[in-house]
């Protein structure tokens, strides 16, 4: 019998700020995503979600500790939160746990998943990347919530089986906002459609 592809995953939503919606229908989102390409895929999933109480360095931390003794064909990381500028000069934003007050460079977290074994490998950061505050505002969008299943079928396969290397995206760049109504965020949304 053919051994299947795994699909390694870890969400990490942030549930204890002000875009806690937000943040737990783009993981919504992404979950029922990722069960969908591991379906059409063929691969097995094997999901962690850090939310509430266990979104923190220590726990994420753990998890790629966790990871590293696996074996996995794809490993993807996504973050749903607060983010703030990176004063370094590199692009990547902090994410910021608001619970525990703290911050994690993207750069550690992408460094950690590219040092790991995976033919492919999948950082996903829907968070602003500005040192200033914003007040929400509601943006008007036309939100698509259903995928065209050939096409998404297609992108699946073509992302999660016939790709390698290393993918990283962030919602906004250095010193810009990222963009989020108060049910989900326009960065995962396109994403999912892009598929």
């Amino acid at each position: 019998a053919k051994t299947l592809e795994v699909l390694d995953a870890l969400l990490v939503l942030d549930m204890k700020s002000d875009i806690k919606t937000s943040s737990q229908n783009n993981g919504a989102l992404m979950l029922q995503a990722l069960k969908e390409v591991a379906k059409t895929c063929h691969m097995r999933l094997r999901l962690s979600i850090l939310a509430d109480r266990s979104d923190s360095k220590k726990n994420i931390s753990k998890w790629f500790q966790e990871a590293r003794k696996r074996s996995h064909s794809v490993l993807f990381f996504y973050f749903s939160g607060h983010g703030t500028k990176n004063h370094s000069g590199i692009p990547w934003p902090f994410i910021y746990f608001s619970r525990k007050n703290q911050l994690l460079d993207m750069k550690t977290i992408t460094a950690l998943v590219e040092s790991m074994p995976a033919r492919l490998s999948i950082v996903l950061s829907d968070c602003c990347n500005s040192a200033e505050s914003v007040t929400s505002t509601e943006p008007r969008t036309k939100e698509a919530l259903s995928f065209d299943q050939k096409k998404f079928t297609r992108g699946a396969r073509k992302l999660f089986l016939h790709t390698r290397g290393h993918i990283r995206a962030t919602a906004a760049t250095p010193g810009q906002f990222g963009v989020a109504t108060n049910k989900r965020s326009l960065f995962t949304l396109s994403f999912l459609l892009s598929l």
